[in-house]
């Protein structure tokens, strides 16, 4: 519930009391809540508005914000202060008229509390570091990062070297069995210090949605999503990381190497004497020259091996849909949560590179001496899904994004690039 009186604003619920100071503003509510602080504008009926900035209620240092311009409307009570431009007498009103003022959070005064818990014993995050039943307990390293994969029994021995190289690099690993099959990996000498997850002829995207929620995930760095049939003889998770990091990366992919690989886009495919690239080569012959700045051009990476930093995978993790199992058109736009430019904070790295072996997955186990008709065709049954899914998704990223009115899509050309 919020009051409000002389140019003071509080707002009262789950025991806290917190003071809020405008300045420069017209009568608005305030509410905070899990988000931050939400500013509704009542006074502009026809254009009901609300947008949230993150904000602890519980901080006591006050924190203002300055207003964002928007050039729709004028009003004489809401002044705008920009760091690069002050005019107090420069007026703009906005159908955001909340924007134009100023607020701070003035104390929090703790009340009497009716949550089922206390506070302190709320814990709302988690990981998926493996604990002993007794002795000393392990804690995830801030450095710590998680490498996943969806991986078959037979591609044992490709898994094996992939896992071994990101244990060694002190990474938590968790493995998505997606035929059924445990127990013939416990042989080998790690198979009890990683956590096997299983659900037959599921994808990762499926385990991932699932399994990786972000406040599951909070503690790790980077997350690793990739596919069994990889080859990482030439790439080290260390050095990976340390480039991605110089490089202001929040999503990225390994290059792949190209005399061995089976390269779907060319984007991916290996620069020599590079470090990192984040466009096509010049010349390409796949419809990308330097004007084109939408996918698979630049800002992109393919779903076979991405690396997600934290706030980017907190971003595709609620982007991916719960009843599509493919996931195709996801990357086209991962530029969406690359927490700014995705042209600059998206990119392939050349300097540790790995193979794409190109190995079926889902429907490899069809007798292709077969003939039978009234059997379906396991592979080409589970490329029309993957068609299918994406007219889904495609269509429902258009939907929301008209029907959002206050939400302005940054890169209006991503669906230039059809897989169809």
């Amino acid at each position: 519930m919020v009051h409000k009186s002389s140019g003071q604003v509080f707002w009262m619920q789950g025991g806290f009391r917190v003071n809020i100071r405008l300045r420069n503003c017209l009568p608005t509510w305030v509410k905070l809540t899990q988000y931050g602080i939400i500013l509704v504008d009542l006074d502009f009926a026809e254009y009901p508005t609300t947008r949230t900035y993150n904000h602890q209620h519980n901080s006591s240092q006050p924190r203002g914000l300055n207003c964002n311009r928007y050039p729709h409307r004028h009003h004489r009570n809401c002044h705008c202060n920009h760091a690069h431009k002050r005019h107090r007498n420069h007026t703009r009103r906005s159908r955001y008229a909340y924007l134009s003022c100023y607020f701070s959070v003035q104390e929090s005064i703790p009340l009497h509390r009716s949550e089922p818990l206390p506070e302190g014993l709320v814990a709302n995050t988690s990981d998926l570091q493996m604990q002993p039943l007794w002795g000393t307990r392990k804690k995830v390293n801030s450095r710590t990062s998680l490498f996943t994969a969806a991986v078959g029994i037979k591609q044992k021995e490709t898994v094996d070297q992939m896992v071994r190289k990101f244990l060694s690099s002190d990474f938590s690993v968790m493995l998505f069995h997606y035929d059924g099959v445990v127990d013939e990996w416990k042989d080998l000498e790690w198979a009890n210090s990683v956590i096997h997850v299983s659900a037959v002829n599921q994808t990762k995207w499926w385990f991932a949605k699932r399994f990786l929620h972000p406040d599951i995930v909070a503690e790790y760095s980077y997350i690793f999503l990739w596919d069994e049939d990889l080859g990482v003889d030439n790439f080290d998770p260390d050095r990976y990381l340390s480039i991605v990091k110089d490089e202001g990366l929040e999503i990225s992919q390994p290059a792949l190497d190209p005399t061995q690989s089976e390269v779907h886009h060319t984007i991916t495919a290996r620069w020599s004497n590079s470090v990192v690239h984040r466009r096509v080569k010049p010349g390409d012959k796949h419809g990308c020259d330097p004007t084109n700045d939408y996918p698979p051009c630049t800002g992109w990476v393919e779903l076979m091996a991405p690396v997600f930093s934290r706030a980017a995978w907190r971003c595709v993790w609620y982007m991916i849909q719960n009843d599509l199992n493919h996931a195709w058109g996801l990357d086209i736009l991962f530029g969406y949560c690359a927490q700014g430019d995705r042209t600059k904070n998206v990119g392939v790295v050349d300097a540790e590179y790995i193979v794409h072996y190109g190995l079926p997955t889902f429907g490899e186990h069809q007798n292709k001496e077969n003939t039978n008709a009234s059997e379906p065709n396991a592979r080409l049954e589970v490329r029309r899904q993957s068609h299918h899914e994406y007219k889904i998704f495609k269509k429902r990223w258009q939907d929301a994004a008209k029907e959002d009115e206050y939400w302005v899509d940054p890169y209006p050309h991503s669906w230039n690039y059809s897989i169809m």
